[in-house]
């Protein structure tokens, strides 16, 4: 059996607001949306990160189980998307879906100069600062996977 499908309750939707504040200008926002396609997330969102800046996504079960290396979301226009895999777990499992931010080595000039190289000028809720000193912007949300479908 496998879960999800249009006119299947297939529509998970969550979403997120966060906003943090950055020294050098106005508040970070970043919304985070799950939609169930199937045996997959399509993970989106808005934010006023610059273009180019890469956002890391994940779908993982909210027991810590078997998480997934996060995918990549490179912000355009105000907004990025990804597809996660959900296949593996089974319907009425709960996933957090998490949307991650921090300045690395993938940066354009633009996150750079905004926030620091570490992240430094990044502050405020949602904000955390990891073992070595950079920065991170997190949103996340909780949905749980429903409905089945046949092949």
């Amino acid at each position: 059996m496998r879960r999800g499908g249009p006119g299947v309750a297939a529509w998970l939707l969550a979403a997120v607001l966060i906003t943090a504040c950055t020294a050098a200008g106005p508040p970070l926002s970043l919304t985070i949306r799950a939609a169930a396609e199937r045996d997959r997330f399509a993970i989106s969102g808005t934010t006023d990160l610059p273009d180019g800046a890469v956002i890391r996504v994940v779908a993982a079960p909210s027991t810590g189980a078997n998480i997934p290396f996060p995918t990549p979301a490179t912000v355009q226009n105000g907004t990025y998307s990804a597809s996660v895999d959900t296949a593996r777990w089974e319907a009425g499992t709960e996933l957090v879906v998490v949307a991650t931010f921090f300045v690395g080595p993938d940066s354009n000039a633009a996150v750079v100069e905004r926030f620091g190289s570490n992240g430094e000028r990044l502050t405020g809720q949602g904000v955390r600062e990891d073992s070595d000193g950079v920065r991170i912007f997190q949103v996340s949300t909780r949905v749980t996977l429903s409905g089945s479908i046949s092949n």
